[in-house]
Order: structure tokens, then C-alpha cells, then sequence
């Protein structure tokens, strides 16, 4: 039996899967490109990459995290 296509545009972090019958967005490491970019969000987390972060911020619904900059948050040890 085949599947059936998604045709749904989902947001980065995100893919379309049939889920009852409907198409839905649900966040998705798997749709993310592997990357070797590392960025630092806003919560001074480092994520992999752009969308690892937003697969984060799309489990935890944490709508207000923003990438501050790329490569690896800096700790404050002085």
C-alpha cells in the first residue's frame, strides 16, 4: 500500500505527515539538513544548526527563541 503525498508547506524544524486522515506539520529532526554550522539561540544553548533549533523551539513551544549569533554560545567564566 503506498502512502499517500503530503503536500503541506511546513516551517524549518518541521515536515508534513498524514495523521488521522489529515495532513499536519509536526517538528521533525529528520527534516533538517546536516550541517556543520553551529549557532548559539537565545537562551545560550548551541544547536547543530538553524533547524535544529527550530525543531527545538517547535517541541518545547518556545515561540520567542531567536538565534543571537553563529557558532558556540560563550560561557561567562572569567
Amino acid at each position: 500500500m503506498s502512502q499517500k503525498q503530503c503536500n503541506m508547506d511546513c516551517s524549518l524544524g518541521q515536515e508534513c505527515q498524514w495523521m488521522d486522515g489529515q495532513e499536519m506539520c509536526v517538528c521533525s529532526e529528520a527534516s533538517c539538513i546536516t550541517s556543520n554550522s553551529s549557532i548559539c539561540a537565545s537562551n545560550n544553548m548551541t544547536f547543530s544548526s538553524e533547524c535544529s533549533m527550530e525543531v527545538w523551539k517547535c517541541t518545547n513551544q518556545e515561540s520567542g527563541l531567536y538565534k543571537k549569533y553563529d557558532g558556540e554560545c560563550q560561557s561567562k567564566d572569567f
